[in-house]
C-alpha cells in the first residue's frame, strides 16, 4: 500500500500540525476531563470521595549554566585540541494527573559555545512528552507522544565524554505518534480494544556534525485490535490479537506488516500456569522481508509468587528461526528488584523507534536511544535486557544490560552490540549527593570488516543543594575508546554547573 509522494508530504504536514495540537491541546482535553470529573463529584461526591485519586499538577521552568573543560573536543587520536565549553540551558518540566487524564512533558534547549573552536557551536533539543485523556469512560481514550533528541548514527562513530555538540556522525531524531483507542468491557465476560495511531520518524540535521547516512524520514500508520476473556472464564485466559502497520518512507522501500495470533493461558495451580500461542506474520515490501513470512507457535509456562516473583518462558519458532521469549520480575525485598526480558521482532528501523516505550513505570525514557547503529533496513532483531536495582539506607545501586543481535533481510548480513551501565549514588547529607556511573559499549559484530569498537565512559559528580530551587554540581568524566582499525581515543572533561528552578 503506497500513498504517493505528494500525499505523503501532505500527510506529514498535517501530522505535524495535528501533533502540535495534540501535545499542547491535550491539556485542554484535560480541562474537559477535569470539568467532567467535577460534575461527577458534585452529583455523587460521597461515592467518589474514597476512590478518586488526588489530582496533581506540577510546572517547573528552569535555567542552568555549565562550564566544561575538554582535552579532546574533536575526538581524535593524534593532535588533540583542548577547549572550554560554556553551556546554557532553559527548559520546563510538566506533570499533571487526574482521574481521566495524565500528562508528562519535559523539554530542554541547550546552547554550546566553544572558546576556541566556534565551528562546534550549536544548539541541542531534548523533548519527551506523553499524554492520555479518557474522553468517554469505558469507551474512548486518546494518546499522544513525542521524543526529540540528538543521536549518533553509527555505533562506531563520534563519541564524547559528556553530552555536547560533536564534530560528526550526528542526527536529530523527531519521533512522534498520536491516535484514539476504542476500549470496552463486556462485564466479566471479555474486554476489547481497537486502536489507530499515526506515527512519524524524521531525521533532521543538527547544528553541527550532521551525518550523511541517516535513515529516510517515514510516516507510519498502525491499526491494532485485541479481544481478551474476563473472569467468567475461570482459570482460562483466552485472547485474540491482530495488527496492521504501513511504513511509508520518503526514500527507499515502503513496507507493510500484518499479524494475527491466538493465545491462551491456563492456571493449573495458584502459582503455575501453562501458556500457548499460535499466529501468522505477513510482510510485504522491496526489502526482502517476505522471507520472514509464515506461521509460528510457542509453548511455555508462568510462575507467580505474590508480588515477589513473576516469571514466564515461551519456546517456539518464528520468523524462520527457533527462538524464545522470557519475562522475569523478582523482588526479594521492597528495596531490591531484578528484571529480565528477551524477545524477537521483525521491523523497519523507523518502526523500531516508533514502538519503543516512552513512559516506563511512571518515568519518561528516551525511545530514540536504541544502543545500535541507525540503518535504513528491515531487520530481524533479538534483544535481551536485564536490570538490577537496590537501595540501602542512603545508597542506591543500579545496573543495566542491553544486548541486540540484528539480521538484515536485504543482504543476509548481521551485527550485534552489547551495552552495560552501572550507577551508584550516595546521599552524604540532606543537601549533598555523590554519583558514580560507568558505561561500557562493545560492537560484538559489524557488517563491515575491521570496524569493531569498544568504549568505556566513567563519570563522577557531586550535587549540592544551595537552596530548595538552586542546585550546584561539579564533576569529572573520562572516555576511552578502542577501534579494531588501531585508533585509541581518550577524552577527559571537568565541569561545574548551576541550575535554578522556578
Amino acid at each position: 500500500m503506497s500513498f504517493g509522494r505528494g500525499k505523503v508530504d501532505f500527510l506529514k504536514d498535517c501530522s505535524r500540525v495535528a501533533l502540535l495540537s495534540s501535545v499542547i491541546g491535550i491539556a485542554g482535553l484535560q480541562g474537559i476531563a477535569l470539568a467532567q470529573d467535577k460534575g461527577t463529584d458534585i452529583q455523587d461526591a460521597s461515592a467518589d470521595a474514597k476512590d478518586a485519586p488526588q489530582r496533581t499538577f506540577t510546572l517547573t521552568p528552569f535555567i542552568s549554566g555549565k562550564e566544561s573543560f575538554s582535552d579532546n573536543v574533536f575526538s581524535t587520536e593524534d593532535g588533540e585540541q583542548a577547549d572550554f565549553i560554556t553551556t546554557v540551558e532553559a527548559g520546563v518540566d510538566l506533570k499533571n494527573e487526574s482521574r481521566r487524564s495524565t500528562i508528562d512533558f519535559s523539554y530542554t534547549l541547550s546552547k554550546d559555545i566553544y572558546a576556541d573552536n566556534s565551528e562546534l557551536n550549536g544548539t541541542r533539543h531534548n523533548m519527551l512528552g506523553n499524554g492520555e485523556v479518557i474522553l468517554l469512560e469505558d469507551w474512548l481514550k486518546f494518546n499522544a507522544n513525542i521524543a526529540i533528541s540528538e543521536q549518533n548514527v553509527s555505533q562506531t562513530g563520534s563519541t564524547t565524554a559528556t553530552d555536547r555538540t560533536a564534530s560528526s556522525d550526528r542526527t536529530r531524531v523527531i519521533n512522534y505518534g498520536l491516535g484514539p483507542t476504542l476500549v470496552h468491557s463486556f462485564g466479566r465476560w471479555a474486554s476489547t480494544e481497537l486502536g489507530y495511531k499515526y506515527k512519524g520518524v524524521d531525521f533532521k540535521k543538527p547544528s553541527t556534525g550532521a551525518s550523511s547516512s541517516a535513515p529516510a524520514n517515514a510516516t507510519i500508520q498502525e491499526i491494532t485490535y485485541n479481544l481478551e476473556s474476563g473472569p467468567k472464564f475461570g482459570n482460562l485466559d483466552l485472547a485474540f490479537d491482530s495488527s496492521y502497520t504501513n511504513t511509508d518512507k520518503a526514500e527507499g522501500a515502503d513496507t507493510e506488516r500484518s499479524n494475527a495470533q491466538i493465545r491462551g493461558e491456563y492456571a493449573f495451580t495458584t502459582h503455575f500456569s501453562g501458556i500457548a500461542r499460535v499466529g501468522v506474520d505477513k510482510y510485504n515490501g522491496d526489502d526482502s522481508s517476505e522471507q520472514y513470512d509464515g506461521g509460528y507457535g510457542f509453548l511455555g509456562g508462568r510462575i507467580r509468587f505474590s508480588e515477589r516473583l513473576d516469571a514466564s518462558l515461551e519456546i517456539g519458532n518464528r520468523n524462520d528461526n527457533n527462538t524464545f521469549t522470557a519475562d522475569v520480575s523478582y523482588r526479594p525485598t521492597p528495596r531490591t528488584e531484578f528484571t529480565l526480558s528477551h524477545d524477537q521482532s521483525v521491523q523497519t528501523q523507523q518502526e523500531t523507534l516508533s514502538t519503543e516505550p516512552i513512559f516506563v513505570n511512571g518515568i519518561l525514557v528516551n525511545p530514540n536511544d536504541l544502543g545500535t547503529t541507525l540503518v535504513d533496513s528491515t531487520t530481524r532483531t533479538r534483544r535481551l535486557d536485564a536490570s538490577f536495582t537496590h537501595r540501602r539506607k542512603r545508597t542506591e545501586f543500579k545496573a543495566d544490560v542491553g544486548w541486540r543481535q540484528r539480521d538484515f533481510a536485504v543482504d543476509n548480513t548481521d551485527d550485534a552490540t552489547l551495552n552495560l551501565g552501572v550507577d551508584v549514588s550516595h546521599d552524604f547529607t540532606k543537601k549533598a549527593t555523590g554519583t558514580l556511573n560507568v558505561k561500557y559499549s562493545d560492537t560484538l559484530d559489524t557488517r563491515t570488516d575491521n570496524t569493531d569498537q569498544t568504549s568505556y565512559r566513567m563519570g563522577m559528580d557531586l550535587d549540592y543543594d544551595l537552596s530548595d530551587t538552586l542546585v550546584s554540581k561539579f564533576g569529572y568524566s573520562v572516555l576511552y575508546r578502542t577501534e579494531e582499525a588501531g585508533q585509541d581515543i581518550v577524552e577527559n572533561v571537568f565541569f561545574v554547573s548551576l541550575r535554578k528552578d522556578f
